[in-house]
């Protein structure tokens, strides 16, 4: 899995890439993510070396320009978040259901049973909170040290991470890994919570139509860890792309010019604010624009094609070899 990692970036950006979370991904794709690595490093290997030329590249988008579609609608987005952080009558519910759990666990309840009912983690619940072996490096530090520092069969004392509240059962270790099962209990927002949360994006919204400056608000509100490290930049989305992701941004955004800033906007994350640092409309691909683009789709194209006769060969050359083999 770390590898998987490492070749696409982030946990996050393998959980996009399948579509799941990473504990159902490691129980459910170890297999077939080993097969699809293994495919990818012969396909690296055998055309890494392919290069194509000017005139390929001119060739192909002639014959190719109606199929290779148009550039997209784009945007440039930064953004700044508040997200509704639970308050103190909700962590002192979370603390007692998650206190409740404990004591059941220490009456003698089975584990992976009260994971299922009562786990808030929805990656793991299901599976009895079983998060499969892990190496070092992989989970929040105050989980990892907690569960690193358990035996097998030992309950952790109360865990807290960002998440919320943890407990957490060693399975089984293997070397340098583990394997263990968690409970999660987050506490909740409530709508005094809510209502706070909203005030806060709504003052800064203020200032900045006042003219702060944005760069200053993200470094000092936002509460995107990451995006906070980028002064709140979100990268250059396709239009249609944005919409299947966020679509409360694409609404937020409709009208905002250049350099100007959305409405507050609720989504599941919390309360943003939109910045439009550059909207590009949709054309038509040129060689005089382009050309990187192009080349790039041409040489993709030229690569799958050699993949495919190279591949086309080898089934060849092992039906031709069974079948001489067959008259032996």
């Amino acid at each position: 899995m770390q590898g998987v990692i490492q070749q696409l970036g982030s946990e996050e950006k393998v959980e996009d890439y399948f579509g799941s979370s990473l504990a159902k991904i490691r129980r459910n794709y170890r297999d077939e993510i080993e097969k699809n690595l293994r495919a990818m490093q012969v396909r690296n290997q055998k055309l890494g070396a392919v290069k194509i030329g000017r005139r390929e590249v001119e060739a192909f988008f002639k014959s190719k320009k109606d199929s290779i579609g148009k550039i997209q609608e784009t945007v440039d987005i930064s953004h700044l978040l508040i997200t509704p952080k639970a308050g103190d009558a909700a962590r002192q519910a979370a603390m007692e259901k998650i206190k409740s759990i404990e004591q059941r666990l220490q009456a003698g309840e089975d584990f992976a049973a009260l994971a299922r009912e009562f786990s808030q983690d929805p990656g793991s619940a299901v599976a009895g909170g079983d998060l499969g072996f892990m190496a070092r490096g992989v989970l929040e530090r105050p989980f990892e040290e907690a569960a690193f520092a358990l035996q097998p069969g030992q309950l952790s004392q109360l865990v807290e991470t960002r998440y919320g509240f943890h407990l957490i059962k060693m399975e089984e270790r293997r070397g340098e890994k583990v394997r263990v099962r968690h409970i999660l209990i987050t506490p909740k927002a409530t709508r005094e919570d809510e209502m706070a949360s909203a005030d806060s994006i709504r003052a800064i919204h203020r200032r900045l139509q006042a003219g702060a400056s944005f760069e200053e608000m993200v470094a000092k509100y936002s509460e995107d860890s990451s995006s906070r490290e980028l002064k709140g930049h979100l990268g250059v989305f396709e239009v249609d792309q944005l919409r299947e992701r966020a679509k409360e941004f694409v609404f937020a955004i409709r009208g905002v010019a250049d350099s100007a800033y959305s409405d507050p906007v609720r989504t599941q994350y919390g309360f943003h604010i939109i910045r439009v640092n550059h909207r590009e409309p949709a054309r038509e691909l040129s060689l005089e624009k382009d050309f990187d683009r192009i080349q790039q789709i041409a040489l993709e194209h030229k690569k799958q094609k050699l993949f495919e006769s190279w591949l086309r060969d080898i089934r060849e050359t092992v039906f031709v070899d069974i079948k001489d083999k067959s008259y032996l």
